[in-house]
């Protein structure tokens, strides 16, 4: 079902489900998890079934409409889903932090050094390409800030498939960019941001 209504790589689709804490991965095989059982009993209230909410998910391949407009209440328990997730947790609370000091539109720099200033291992799991650590990291751990201008040295998933995913989402107010010419001119924005800085919004 999966193979054919979603995507054709399923190791793919399973790492990320594990990630995402809808699937557990035990020795004696993979079981949902609390999470995941939910996801199933709303795929089959929507839709019937799962198999009929995936050929719904088919039928939406391509489509650039916003995922928040094109299935709503799908939008809305993704979210919940991302909301739990480390890294998505680690840019909002970036992205808050820089709004809070007077930033409306951050760029991928402030966001990665913000976040490296939040929680610097996973900050650079999530943002740096794994054979370019060294040109970002200080012998003594810290960060090279001017090397935060390179879009060479940040993962393509983060400022592209990542970043789309909470554009649709509804959490950030722009998509991703695979450009890498625009990787630092791209604008990393919160759709709504909870303190401070209210003016600017």
């Amino acid at each position: 079902m999966y193979t054919d209504n979603v995507i054709n790589a399923i190791s793919g689709g399973r790492r990320g489900a594990i990630l995402l804490n809808l699937v557990d991965d035990q020795p004696n095989g993979d079981s949902l998890t609390h999470l995941g059982a939910e996801v199933v009993r709303f795929a089959r209230d929507q839709h019937g079934t799962v198999t009929a909410a995936l050929a719904e998910f088919d039928t939406w391949t391509g489509r650039s409409t916003r995922f928040t407009e094109l299935a709503p209440q799908w939008a809305q328990l993704a979210r919940s889903v991302a909301i739990q997730y480390e890294p998505t947790q680690l840019i909002i609370t970036a992205l808050e932090r820089i709004h809070q000091n007077g930033t409306r539109d951050a760029t991928l720099a402030d966001v990665a050094l913000e976040a490296t200033h939040i929680n610097q291992p996973l900050a650079v799991e999530v943002f740096f390409t794994q054979h370019r650590r060294d040109d970002v990291l200080t012998a003594d751990g810290d960060i090279y800030q001017s090397v935060l201008t390179d879009p060479t040295i940040y993962k393509s998933g983060i400022h592209f498939q990542f970043k789309y995913q909470l554009y649709h989402l509804g959490i950030l107010t722009t998509g991703g960019t695979d450009d890498k010419s625009d990787v630092l001119s791209n604008t990393w924005r919160l759709e709504q941001v909870i303190g401070g800085a209210s003016e600017l919004y």
